[in-house]
């Protein structure tokens, strides 16, 4: 997403509707790094999203000499299930619950509030484990290269993004 707000996707028409399109994630990231790699701006930084982001956004920071960080997020899910969600954390504390499928999930006020509590503690449990003592870096007048190894309905990826925002991040970008 730009600065003045305005969606811009660049694609490759190519693997358009294909499957298996990579071969591993580091193959991903050499082929977004080769797109990213004409990216104007000022100062970059790659956020990779944990795990499964990592892997990626390494092969782009390598390819495109850029400082590598962690963006750590996470689904909300009911405690009956770890793969459905509805909602996110972000290491930054931002939280948001997703209106659109929320009415279908059944949970009371009291669970959205138990399972919120633990999502934020896992938040913070693994920066904690990833990070260490480092702290998050200064995201301010940066542009944010914010990277998973894909997307389900997008919603974890979009927490990310306010929480880019929230550090005053002037462009962001999602591969």
């Amino acid at each position: 997403m730009s600065a003045s707000g305005q969606d811009r996707i660049v694609e490759l028409p190519e693997l358009r509707d294909r499957l298996g399109v990579f071969r591993d994630r580091a193959d991903a990231g050499r082929v977004l790094a080769d797109m990213l790699a004409p990216l104007p701006g000022g100062p970059a930084m790659v956020l990779a999203v944990p795990a499964g982001g990592v892997p990626v956004a390494a092969v782009i920071a390598r390819r495109l000499d850029l400082p590598l960080g962690l963006a750590v997020v996470s689904k909300i899910t009911p405690s009956w299930s770890s793969e459905v969600g509805y909602g996110a954390v972000a290491w930054d504390g931002t939280v948001q619950l997703n209106q659109d499928v929320l009415p279908a999930m059944g949970v009371s006020e009291r669970e959205i509030r138990e399972d919120t509590a633990r999502t934020v503690e896992k938040v913070r449990r693994r920066a904690a484990a990833l990070r260490g003592e480092s702290p998050m870096p200064d995201l301010a007048g940066r542009t944010a290269i914010l990277v998973d190894d894909g997307l389900a309905s997008g919603f974890t990826m979009q927490v990310a993004v306010q929480a880019v925002r929230n550090a005053g991040g002037q462009r962001i970008v999602v591969a």
